[in-house]
This record gives C-alpha cells, structure tokens and sequence, in this order.
C-alpha cells in the first residue's frame, strides 16, 4: 500500500518541479556601455539618392536638413532609419509637407526619382 502512495508522490514531484524550476523568472545581468552590447546598439544609417525629374527646382526636407534640388541632377544623402522626406515648398503636382519617401532598410543604396 505504502508503495503505489510513495510512487505517486514521486511522479508528482518529478514532473511539477522541473516545471516550476523552468518557469521561475531569471534575472538579467545590467551591462550598460559594454563593448559587445555597442554592436547592437549603433543606429542604423542608408545611402539615398535622389533625382529630380521635374522641369522646376525642388526643395525637399530631410528631417531638419533642407535639400534643394535641380532640375535633372542628383543628390545624395546618408539619413537614419525613420526620416521622412518631405517636400518642403509647394510645386505644381505635391503640396509642402507632403511625403516623398521614408527612410527604410532595403532603399539602401538606391535611387528614388522626384517628379
């Protein structure tokens, strides 16, 4: 009789305590300004071109830099990931403040043309 309670006991503990060993939460060590960790933390740049392909000089903004572009000639920019180009005066086909383009991983290296 004593066997099967004894038996059943140690099942219990076998398979609730691994569970619980598991499912206890682990503290995680604080490292700030560890050399490893900076490989993660660096901010992400990309290489934009941008080609004006509009008869009129456009003026396009870049979060706080202003680009002005000419009529058939091609800028280049290295922005963060995130900004948004804007047009930052009216033309005759975009209002100002209207969106040109987000700065995104896979437009790296590429060339966005503007009419």
């Amino acid at each position: 009789m004593r066997s099967p309670r004894l038996f059943t006991s140690m099942l219990a503990l076998g398979v609730l305590l691994p569970v619980s060993a598991i499912a206890l939460p682990h503290p995680m060590p604080v490292m700030k300004d560890h050399a490893a960790l900076s490989v993660f933390s660096r901010k992400k740049t990309i290489t934009l071109s941008l080609r004006n392909a509009s008869p009129a000089v456009l003026e396009l903004r870049a979060g706080e830099r202003i680009l002005t572009l000419e009529p058939g000639k091609t800028a280049t920019v290295v922005l963060p990931l995130g900004v948004e180009i804007v047009f930052n005066k009216a033309t005759s086909k975009s209002k100002a403040g209207d969106l040109v383009v987000t700065a995104a991983g896979y437009l790296d290296q590429t060339t966005v043309t503007v009419h």
